[in-house]
């Protein structure tokens, strides 16, 4: 037998039971009606044949067949073809006529929907001609009380069984809709949940990522994001036929303020250069980064020698102006040194020889003196031509 679904079998076994229990009725009203008439042994050999036999072979060929639901709907239209020879056999009985063709039309009309009418009719009735042609043409329709009372309870029981089928599976249909509406519901919230979840973990990701490229003590990007960014922004500047001037700045004397102050006010310290330092980023190009201990760094994209020096005076003065206290100072005063470097018309070749240029001029100005600004020399003749030019 084939390896059938749970629906396949119910359909199959339903259609076994329903033509056995009809072809049954019909068999025993066809004997009410034709009992003490003429009718030879063959004709009585193929009653039997075709109301007692054949559903049970029917029903062995279905079990059977590879496609079993498709096997069933075509089984209707052999049952329209025997049942038409079968009312030629009585010759053409009004109410076993009736009975039989309402019984198969509703069942074709069941499975089939009503488009399958015609056809149902055009089996009936080839099944008719078959009859005629074989045992010859004889029309009486008058059927005796007995068989049309039989086939009356029949047909009653037939459609209230119908009914009651066609009922139960609606209740299943109706079970199933809801049961696809609660996992269609349950469906929704766990998508909900975890749209819920991706954003959550979306967000983490971003903290996480901020975290990796931010200085956990004030906040500002740390030396791994300046390094990149520095390559990707002098790659652009150049392409653009942009300026882009690099910052490099200190914390004058801080090993001398922490062992003065202590550590804890040394990251206060710290903090306050930083926030003045990130006020300095004003667009959002601008990056400001600690490049380790008391060293920062100011990267500015499109930024000339002279607007570039214009800030760094600015931040260095509002450093000095903050009047934060540095007994060890010469200043009595926190300040900072700073060097700067701008690469233009590419003068220089890598983000490492720019780096190298605005450390270089920190040096420089620590060396000088402190709490002063120093250009790099590769810088200073591009700063002189942007003074020239904004002259």
């Amino acid at each position: 037998m084939a390896d059938l679904s749970k629906g396949a079998r119910w359909l199959i076994r339903t259609h076994y039971v329903m033509r056995v229990a009809s072809f049954a009725t019909v068999f025993i009203a066809t004997c009410l009606h034709i009992a003490g008439k003429a009718y030879g042994p063959g004709a009585w050999a193929y009653l039997v044949g075709l109301l007692l036999v054949y559903p049970q072979l029917e029903f062995w060929w279905v079990r059977r067949s590879a496609a079993s639901p498709a096997a069933v709907v075509r089984a209707l239209l052999l049952d329209s073809l025997l049942l038409g020879a079968y009312i030629a056999t009585v010759k053409f009985s009004d109410w076993l006529t009736f009975s039989v063709a309402l019984g198969v039309l509703s069942n074709s009309a069941a499975n089939k929907s009503w488009r399958s009418t015609g056809s149902t009719l055009l089996a009936l009735a080839a099944g008719a001609l078959l009859g005629v042609g074989v045992g010859g043409f004889h029309f009486e329709p008058h059927t005796d009380w007995p068989a049309s009372l039989l086939c009356m309870l029949g047909l009653v029981a037939y459609v209230l069984a119908v009914g009651n089928i066609t009922f139960a599976r609606n209740v299943q249909l109706r079970l199933i809709r809801e049961q696809l509406r609660a996992r269609e519901r349950e469906l929704l919230d766990a998508n909900a949940t975890l749209h819920t979840s991706l954003e959550e973990i979306e967000a983490l990701r971003k903290g996480l990522l901020e975290q990796a490229n931010q200085d956990g003590l004030t906040t500002l990007f740390n030396r791994r994001f300046l390094d990149s960014t520095l390559e990707r922004e002098l790659a652009r500047c150049k392409r653009e036929a942009k300026p882009l001037a690099l910052i490099m700045l200190d914390i004058d004397h801080f090993k001398k303020y922490n062992d003065c102050y202590g550590h804890q006010a040394g990251d206060e310290c710290l903090k306050v250069v930083a926030q003045a330092l990130q006020a300095s980023a004003k667009r959002p190009g601008d990056l400001a980064a600690r490049y380790g201990g008391e060293e920062f760094s100011l990267v500015l994209p499109d930024t000339d020698g002279v607007e570039a020096l214009r800030m760094v005076e600015e931040l260095r003065q509002k450093i000095e102006d903050a009047a934060m206290p540095h007994l060890q100072s010469d200043r009595k005063v926190v300040t900072i040194s700073a060097g700067l470097a701008v690469m233009a018309a590419s003068n220089y070749a890598s983000a490492e020889q720019l780096l190298r240029a605005a450390d270089g001029a920190l040096y420089y100005a620590k060396w000088g003196g402190r709490n002063r600004v120093h250009v790099a020399p590769e810088s200073s003749v591009r700063l002189a031509l942007d003074a020239q030019l904004k002259k």
